[in-house]
This record gives structure tokens, sequence and C-alpha cells, in this order.
């Protein structure tokens, strides 16, 4: 491969990289977290969250489609054999680009390096990373050929701990308005489709169904203590529905049920520590085993969002307190006065896989009326990013042979 082809590819992978990580920065390792309790830092704790999204139905996939059947390529540019010239003087078009869009890149894990991989800003126009995290994403099947009525299928919620009933919803859909259907009925098996219960979708405004004549069908499945799992367990969800034509349409969505082996208690304590906002949680450890925990800082009235932290560690059994440092930089750099809330925090078990996943709390705790300007505005300047950076930046400098 020429150089010039090598280098825009090598550019390209690394531009991918760092959207990634920019969009996802809980892939960080976390090997900074404030030691609380003698809490063992784990890799990616966000991971554990993620690892509960509902299982994929076999057969389909997520992957998304190439236009073409195929990525498009960068045609590489020519050189006289014995020419030394800078990449900006022998890439040209799309390659050139790709050197720029790299250099921005590099840009990006600068900024980034400000902050530690365990505490994060996130502004008005991101959504918030722990309700992102338990975003339900509805499953479609349409007719022969696409034909509609469509069946759209959802949980209520991707996770539900013991002992909450499961809520799942399913419509039939033309031109994306709700029509009616002849019945609706799913079958509940397990992630190796074994079948365990058979459910009967309805509109009528009982059973968890919220409105009645709606379109919206609703189907309730209470679980009785044989259903209920030793930490987590995914299921799959058999969706068929018959149009008032008679036609049949399927689809199939999931849910992870939990039993936690921790809960908050609803105790929050906060501190100025080293410049950063320490708000430690209490929680209840019924079975030794790791624990993650994770926090998103708001204003007082919920509306501005300041920052997330985010915490994993070992824990024994009875009371411990686990703690969230918001960094300092963070709330300095929001210029946003306290008192500020605990809008979301999210305990999870991750001791196995599944993570089991506990009840969202929302609005959990204010702190005091802290002044932005009481926070350190000192940047973390995470060495990895610094580095991975200056690489980036030394080997776009380097001249082609």
């Amino acid at each position: 491969m020429p150089r010039t082809r090598r280098r825009a590819v090598i550019a390209a992978l690394v531009i991918i990289a760092a959207i990634v990580w920019w969009r996802w920065p809980s892939t960080v390792p976390v090997a900074s977290v404030p030691d609380s309790n003698d809490l063992t830092a784990q890799s990616s704790p966000r991971q554990y969250a993620r690892s509960a999204t509902m299982p994929t139905p076999a057969g389909v996939s997520n992957a998304p489609a190439v236009a073409g059947g195929s990525p498009p390529t960068t045609p590489a540019a020519t050189a006289s054999p014995d020419a030394t010239v800078s990449a900006e003087e022998v890439l040209t078009g799309g390659q050139a680009q790709v050197v720029a869009l790299a250099r921005q890149a590099a840009g990006g894990y600068r900024e980034q390096a400000q902050y530690p991989p365990w505490s994060r800003p996130f502004s008005d126009e991101g959504e918030d990373p722990i309700l992102r995290d338990r975003l339900v994403s509805p499953v479609t099947g349409a007719g022969p050929d696409g034909a509609e009525p469509i069946l759209v299928v959802f949980p209520d919620q991707v996770s539900f701990e013991s002992p909450d009933p499961v809520l799942l919803y399913a419509y039939l859909s033309v031109n994306d308005s709700r029509v009616p259907a002849a019945s609706i009925t799913a079958t509940i098996t397990s992630e190796d489709l074994q079948p365990l219960a058979p459910l009967v979708y309805s509109d009528d405004g009982a059973n968890g169904d919220r409105m009645a004549g709606d379109y919206l069908y609703t189907a309730r499945f209470d679980p009785g203590p044989d259903f209920v799992p030793d930490l987590s367990e995914s299921f799959l969800v058999r969706v068929v529905a018959e149009t008032t034509d008679g036609e049949p349409r399927s689809a199939a969505t999931g849910f992870l049920y939990s039993s936690p082996h921790a809960h908050l208690t609803g105790n929050y304590r906060d501190a100025i520590v080293d410049g950063s906002l320490v708000i430690e949680a209490e929680v209840a450890v019924s079975r030794a085993g790791r624990f993650h925990l994770e926090g998103t800082l708001y204003s007082a009235d919920g509306q501005r969002p300041v920052g997330e932290a985010q915490v994993a560690g070992e824990l024994a059994p009875g009371r411990q307190w686990m703690r969230l440092t918001f960094f300092g930089r963070i709330i300095n750099q929001s210029q946003i006065d306290g008192p500020y809330l605990l809008r979301f925090v999210a305990l999870s078990t991750t001791t196995a896989m599944p993570n089991a996943k506990n009840r969202l709390v929302a609005n959990a705790y204010v702190t005091p009326a802290y002044r932005a300007a009481q926070f350190s505005p000192e940047p973390f300047n995470d060495p990895d990013l610094l580095d991975a950076a200056d690489r980036m930046e030394r080997d776009l400098q380097q001249p082609v042979q």
C-alpha cells in the first residue's frame, strides 16, 4: 500500500476511535477512582450498565448496512519516488481532509484530557448519560415486502427490579399512526428460547394499560418466586399480532430482570475535597460483590446539567458508603452556583454478567449553596490522552518519502 494511502487509513482509524471515545467516554478505564471504604477501581464501569441491554432476537442483526455493499475507498495520491514533501502537499481531496480531521481529533483528545475518566461534563444539548443508557428501543416487524400495518413492540423499561411487574407494549402502525389490532399475544422465553410464560396484550385501561381505546396494547407479567434470578437474567419476548384483515405480524423484544445485591438507603452527605465536590451515597449490601454507582449533577431547578461522576468497587455485606466525586473543573467552568441537585442516581451489581440494575432514583439529594468559584479550575491532564494526542500530531508532521 502506498505510504500516502497508509497514512490516510491510519488517520481515518484514529478519527473513528476518537469519535467513538468522544461519544462514549465511559469506555475509558476508571484507573483513578477516589478511594472510599477501600473501593477497588474497575475498568469501564458503564460497560456494566450497557451489558444489561435487551437481547437481540436470533437472526436479527444490529449492524448498520453499508450502501452498495462495501465502504467507499479513498484513492491514493502519487508522488515522485525521490520526493520528500509534507503530508499536506501530498494528500489531496479526501486524504487532506482526513489529515485535517485527525488534527481535530488530537485536539479532542486534549480537550478530554482536562477531565478524569470517572467525572465528565455534559451540556444542555447532550442527553443525560444515565438516561441514555436506559433508553428503550422499539423493535418493528412489517409484512411481506415491508407492507403495513407494522408491528411495534417494546418494554416499559430496559430493566426491571424484583418484585416489580413487567409491563410490555405493542401496537400496529400505518403511516406512523396507531391502528386497531384483532389480537396481540406473546411468549416470554429464556435466552436459549425455552418458553416460560404466555401473554395477552389488551387495550382496556386495566392491568397496567394506561388508556383504553388508544390502540397502544399492554401486557402485564407478574413474576413469581421461581422466575426471579439469583442476580439478573435477560428474557426474550416473541410477539405475534393479527391485523383486522387477518394478516400476521411478528417481532421480538426483551428485557432484563434483576435481583440486585445492594440498595440505596436514601442517605447522602457531601463535602468539598481537594477542590472537587464529593457526594457519598449509603448502600445496604446483602451479599458481597462488585458494585457500580453513577450520578448526574444539575442546577437546583434540574434544568442545567453540570456533569456526571461514577465509581466502582468491591463491598462487603452491611451498610457502606460509595463516593461520587464531581471533578472541580467541571463545576468551576459551568459557572453554575449551588445548591446542586443530584438529579439521577443509578446503582448496579456488577459481580457477574449480565449485571443487575437497581431502579433509577431521581432527585436524590440537594447540596448546600456552594459557589462555582469554590471549586478548583485545574485540569486533570490525563497522561494517556495527552500522549495519544502528541503521538498523533508527531505522526502527521512526519515527511512522506
